[in-house]
């Protein structure tokens, strides 16, 4: 009896220490929580509002807000451009990005290196 046990308090203990791992989602208005966040694995959800890069096209952005001073973005990189491609589809829609928030400048982001941290959230 006791050794059948064994396997069902690990799994059960398996099962609880992913669902503490869950990776939170935030609105991507929400800048405080999105400042408070900073260094840690997140999903941040929102709607595109526009769609810009570098003055060198090195890096191009989603943006998020308006706001150019607290602003979300998700800062696409180079080797992602043709997995991810044309960023105009995203203007406008709801999208998630997954991965480690950092400060850039006075602004939140999330580096995109792989396609898979992008998803198109597609309404019911």
């Amino acid at each position: 009896m006791r050794r059948s046990l064994i396997p069902l308090v690990l799994a059960l203990a398996v099962c609880q220490s992913a669902l503490a791992e869950k990776t939170p989602t935030i609105d991507a208005r929400k800048t405080d929580k999105l400042f408070a966040s900073l260094g840690k694995e997140v999903a941040v959800r929102g709607k595109v509002v526009s769609v810009g890069k570098s003055d060198a096209d090195k890096i191009r952005f989603l943006d998020f807000t308006t706001d150019r001073e607290r602003g979300f973005v998700a800062a696409i990189f180079p080797a992602t451009y043709k997995a991810i491609g044309d960023l105009e589809k995203y203007k406008g829609q709801r999208v998630e990005v997954r991965g480690i928030l950092e400060a850039y400048k006075a602004k939140t982001q999330i580096k995109v290196t792989k396609a898979s941290q992008l998803t198109l959230i597609l309404r019911k």
